[in-house]
């Protein structure tokens, strides 16, 4: 379970071998708590050094599973409020911060002796090479002509997610926008008709 605790939660488990007896008998306990003590207790400390945070978009709002990547050690990723915390020795470190809807960030950081240094990021949403007219979104290059298009407000805020999904080259995309040209209309109109004949 320690394993997994922590390459899934960032929850660091430890077990801690005290002494020769597996079920130490009760009249024993006072002396290994007494021969361990200071070092459990610092080990415990250890959860306010490093690094802390939350990773937002540029509306302020969480980012849930961007992932953290310092130059050495495991890479961790944010929850789903968007907060992020790596125990960390002083010293110089390089974070590269990323999510595949956003552009990535890379932070030089020094961590000192002390508190965990609170890092909040702002990251910015990748943006396309638009080709459009008049808000049409167009997509690929192949001779199919697909066109999708909002009927009504929560079909507008797919018809831009979907654009926003294939702006950029992704597995699931890569061979439909190869074959076809999708047109992505967040809304319908009369003018928009005659754009598809």
């Amino acid at each position: 379970m320690q394993d997994w605790q922590y390459v899934n939660t960032n929850c660091l488990e430890i077990t801690i071998e005290m002494g020769c007896y597996k079920f130490p008998q009760k009249n024993m306990l006072p002396q290994l708590w007494d021969e361990h003590k200071y070092s459990l207790l610092a080990y415990m400390e250890y959860v306010h050094r490093g690094i802390r945070g939350f990773v937002l978009d540029q509306r302020g709002h969480p980012v849930k599973n961007a992932v953290l990547s310092i130059n050495q050690g495991k890479n961790i990723t944010t929850t789903d409020e968007g907060e992020f915390w790596r125990i960390l020795l002083p010293g110089r470190y390089t974070v590269l911060v990323s999510h595949r809807k956003y552009l990535p960030q890379i932070l030089n950081i020094t961590v000192d002796e002390g508190s965990a240094k609170l890092i909040n990021v702002t990251l910015e949403q990748k943006l396309c090479r638009e080709n459009t007219v008049d808000s049409i979104r167009v997509r690929g290059e192949g001779a199919v002509r697909i066109a999708v298009f909002g009927v009504d407000s929560l079909g507008k805020s797919i018809v831009q997610e979907l654009a926003n999904a294939t702006c950029l080259p992704e597995d699931l995309f890569v061979e439909i926008l190869q074959q076809s040209t999708l047109h992505l209309f967040p809304s319908m109109s009369a003018e928009r008709a005659l754009y598809l004949k």
